[in-house]
């Protein structure tokens, strides 16, 4: 039994796909891009959205990484400080002070929203740079399309990203500030198993999306890859000991039938040479 349940929790470790580990590059042109419509529903009222960041193209003057639009604007990611809004609001949208990642170095963006609270957290690579109230009753309007790398609605050259993406992940609740630091502290390789619950609209969703242009994957956590895989082996290996032993302690369930068995048999015998030693004593005398 017990090593039946570490056989499945170590197979809940394994890599959900083969190109997890990958990151999108985008060029710096309106043609490359990832769009499509999903259901918002489960962030209707709060999420959090994190993701890795690397700016490589500089000519845009706010670059967007990600937008969703339904009518309006209802979130945007901006790589410069520009353009971090949340259903609607603007009290983040001015931030160029704190972006201050070098250009061709990875960043890791959070921003979390919660109705009930009417608040809005921006972090970077873990820490709160931002907070803002919303309009009270103001929900995420659903029905809009999501889009990488540009705004949804235009071509406008001055919003193309021209970057890399890694580990888009949508929330269906708000990160506490230590998760979001936990998750910046664990680096572009970082487990996320703790976060499944909540952890929605995954990376591996978006890598399996249709792409215009030349989106292409670029490797970032190989030594990962190449765990996930020695990990695999190991769990072929364990699944066959285990099924031996299951088959070994069959065997010797039915070895111990057969010894009882032979057991009664032998005490059947014991007793009958009893009876027949008795009844000789009493024709000796």
């Amino acid at each position: 039994m017990f090593l039946l349940l570490v056989l499945v929790v170590l197979l809940r470790t394994v890599a959900s796909t083969d190109n997890q580990y990958n990151a999108l590059h985008f060029g710096a042109t309106s043609n490359d891009y990832i769009m499509f419509n999903y259901d918002m529903t489960p962030f209707r009222d709060s999420f959090s959205l994190c993701m890795w960041i690397k700016r490589v193209d500089t000519s845009a003057s706010v670059p967007v990484v990600f937008n969703y639009s339904s009518g309006s604007s209802e979130i945007w990611v901006g790589a410069t400080g520009l353009h971090n809004r949340v259903v609607g609001d603007t009290g983040l949208d001015i931030l160029p002070s704190k972006f201050t990642t070098p250009v061709g170095k990875w960043f890791n963006y959070c921003i979390t929203w919660s109705l009930a609270t009417r608040t809005t957290k921006l972090y970077l690579d873990g820490d709160l740079i931002g907070t803002d109230q919303n309009t009270a009753g103001r929900t995420l309007k659903m029905g809009g399309t999501l889009g990488f790398n540009r705004v949804t609605y235009t071509t406008n050259a001055g919003y193309i990203f021209g970057g890399q993406i890694y580990q888009f992940n949508l929330y269906s609740d708000v990160l506490s500030s230590t998760a979001v630091e936990k998750i910046a502290d664990g680096g572009l390789c970082f487990d996320l198993g703790e976060f499944s619950a909540t952890r929605i609209l995954r990376w591996e969703d978006i890598l399996d999306r249709s792409r215009s242009g030349s989106v292409r994957d670029v490797m970032v956590c190989e030594w990962r890859k190449e765990l996930d895989a020695r990990l695999s082996k190991s769990q072929e290996k364990l699944a066959d000991v285990t099924g031996r032993l299951n088959e070994t302690e069959v065997q010797l369930g039915k070895m111990e039938e057969k010894l009882k068995e032979v057991t009664g048999l032998l005490n059947s015998t014991q007793e009958e040479l009893g009876t027949v030693r008795g009844e000789l004593g009493r024709t000796e005398n």
